[in-house]
């Protein structure tokens, strides 16, 4: 810890006395945390304040990533789920209150009965009841599915609403849910007659020119980033056919990788809505999804530092993680990634956000 504070301390001295980039920090708290790579950016929603990166694809290598490698966001993909349902309610495809039961009728006598009035906003809200799904364990009792991606989505949903979820005194508390947004990644397929992995293209990757795309990033090519954790007592990497794997069920909902550029570009777009500039959603569908409801809205945390909101989300999975953070009142963005999936990481990514967050409102 000490060691640590050392490096962090250096590193804001650096940065507050030359006016450099934030890079020196990144790479002070990667060093101290023992995380193979970090990359990052800071923008408005029209400029690049900042980007950067610092470190190895791979752990005890001197492979250096580029800003352009690919890294898996976890459970930030919430975000783009809401995303295109944002967009297919601007185009009335669906409704908020639109019910799983009036897309799947036939599915009416099969639900359990607290399940009976879930809507697209209650799942995207993590409201609805059902269980997190987000560890290993969670997946131990899950039957084979039909290996066709938008089936097998479609029979993990029907099997997961007929299964007990949260106890009633939680049920309409705010309980992070990877079941859930696949529930609303089903409901979404049903209203628009596309797969998701259609409806990412359609509504992400050519109106943004950006390239999301699923699963570990070394799964695509070895040259990308590896995923790392300290499953067996010491720091160590995965390759890309890992026995390390998300359930394909839930790729849709927790299983987006992406470089850090066509991130920003990402959530520019939304930082230009919210700021009330046009982009390709409205500021009114985006106040909705960042701050809706308080304290947690469709797949962004939310609060105030004084007077200015701020919208946040931590994006975890078992080999990476990611932050970010949307101030739309000071026309700030902050993306931090890295491919470290234990504490380290985590605490990596979130401490770095807040001191340049702290850095850019104290200037």
């Amino acid at each position: 810890m000490m060691r640590f504070l050392f490096f962090l301390g250096c590193s804001l001295i650096a940065f507050c006395s030359s006016a450099q980039s934030f890079l020196s920090l990144a790479d002070s708290i990667r060093k101290a945390r023992g995380i193979p790579a970090m990359a990052y950016a800071v923008f408005t929603d029209h400029s690049i304040i900042d980007i950067g990166q610092s470190g190895y694809r791979k752990y005890r290598t001197r492979d250096s990533i580029r800003i352009t490698d690919r890294f898996h966001i976890g459970t930030n993909t919430f975000a783009f789920v809401s995303w295109i349902a944002g967009k297919m309610v601007e185009t009335g495809k669906i409704k908020w209150t639109t019910t799983f039961i009036s897309l799947f009728p036939e599915d009416k006598g099969k639900l359990l009965p607290q399940y009976a009035g879930v809507d697209l906003k209650s799942l995207l809200s993590n409201i609805a009841g059902l269980p997190p799904y987000k560890q290993f364990d969670d997946f131990t009792s899950i039957p084979l599915f039909n290996p066709d991606p938008q089936k097998q989505r479609r029979e993990f949903a029907l099997w997961v609403l007929q299964r007990p979820g949260l106890s009633d005194s939680r049920d309409k508390k705010m309980v992070e849910s990877v079941a859930g947004y696949t529930v609303a990644v089903v409901m979404l397929e049903k209203a628009s007659g596309l797969s998701w992995e259609k409806m990412v293209e359609t509504y992400l990757n050519k109106p943004l020119s950006i390239s999301v795309k699923f699963g570990w990033p070394n799964a695509i090519s070895s040259t990308e980033p590896w995923g790392h954790w300290t499953k067996y007592g010491s720091l160590s990497a995965e390759p890309g056919d890992t026995w390390v794997k998300q359930h394909p069920a839930i790729l849709s909902a927790s299983g987006v990788n992406i470089n850090v550029p066509d991130y920003a570009k990402f959530l520019q777009d939304e930082l230009k809505g919210l700021r009330g500039g046009k982009g390709n959603l409205t500021t009114r569908t985006l106040e909705l999804i960042h701050f809706g409801l308080p304290d947690y809205s469709f797949g962004w945390e939310n609060g105030a530092i004084g007077n200015q909101r701020i919208a946040t989300h931590t994006g975890e999975s078992f080999l990476f993680n990611a932050h970010v953070e949307l101030i739309p009142e000071r026309n700030i963005g902050i993306i931090v990634v890295c491919n470290d999936g234990d504490s380290m990481g985590k605490g990596a990514v979130i401490n770095f956000c807040r001191l340049v967050r702290e850095s850019l409102l104290n200037h």
